[in-house]
């Protein structure tokens, strides 16, 4: 994050422009919350290429949302997401650990840290979060349902 990258420039200058633009906001919020503008173009732009499983590109505009939003606990939950992808552990859990100090409800968050507890071995851990993901989703959501099936299918494995 040495210097400001051109991809940075880009969505500043585009954030000059936007008074003068008549703008439409998405009809779906895809982020926990509202991001502001700069990091919700660069969320999206690093969702593209999470997608298309292009972490080390991800990783490149999560850096510059990063810089641009550092309190935005969806942009480390998609470096967690992305280093772990990546292999980098470590690095992985740190951003989870951000992410979930900043926001400790962040249902993707709490989902991706379970995988990545799971990944480690720390099975208690894992179900710690599913615990968690069960009292903020009571009637099932996406998160819980998804690590809880990952847990079945570790203890299975053992």
């Amino acid at each position: 994050m040495h210097g400001l990258s051109g991809r940075f420039i880009a969505v500043i200058f585009f954030l000059l422009l936007l008074p003068t633009v008549a703008v439409t906001a998405p009809a779906e919020d895809h982020w926990s919350h509202t991001p502001d503008e700069a990091a919700g173009i660069l969320l999206d732009e690093a969702h593209t290429y999470i997608k298309q499983g292009r972490f080390d590109l991800a990783m490149a505009v999560l850096a510059d949302a990063a810089e641009v939003s550092p309190d935005n606990a969806d942009v480390w939950n998609l470096i967690g997401y992305s280093q772990r992808n990546r292999g980098k552990l470590e690095e992985s859990a740190q951003a989870y650990a951000k992410a979930l100090d900043l926001k400790p409800d962040h249902l993707g968050a709490l989902e991706y840290q379970g995988e990545l507890f799971l990944l480690t071995g720390d099975i208690a851990s894992a179900e710690g979060n599913l615990q968690r993901l069960r009292e903020l989703c009571p009637q099932g959501c996406e998160e819980r349902d998804e690590l809880a099936e990952e847990v079945r299918a570790f203890r299975k494995k053992d």
